[in-house]
């Protein structure tokens, strides 16, 4: 399991300092591009084991997070095992489009709450 501790915080996603600090930099990213998504990991200093998955899509989207948990055969997000960063990174992608499309279906506008 420290192998995909390591594999995580070498991830070109992964970003040094707090939550805080992860979501001051999506948030000036996407200031800097109002129309496009962006996502990044950092430490769960509160729970060891786990990882905070922070994405915001788009400049007046809502910040949010998601827990992301290192298991013996890679991570585990919203309960469904990836075994490696690239499939974590898919995952997610794939859950937050499903997501998004639920909430345009019940006419939400597709933004995630």
């Amino acid at each position: 399991m420290a192998k995909k501790v390591d594999d995580m915080m070498n991830h070109e996603k992964f970003q040094e300092g707090s939550k805080a600090d992860a979501e001051g930099w999506l948030t000036t990213y996407t200031i800097a591009n109002p129309r496009r998504s962006a996502y990044a990991f950092c430490i769960d200093r509160k729970h060891p084991g786990y990882f905070h998955l922070c994405f915001k899509a788009g400049e007046n989207a809502q910040l949010n997070s998601w827990a992301v948990k290192v298991i013996p055969q890679g991570y585990e997000l919203q309960r469904n095992p990836y075994p490696d960063m690239m499939a974590l990174c898919n995952g997610f992608k794939l859950l937050f489009a499903n997501l998004q499309a639920r909430a345009k279906a019940r006419g939400g506008g597709g933004g995630y709450k």
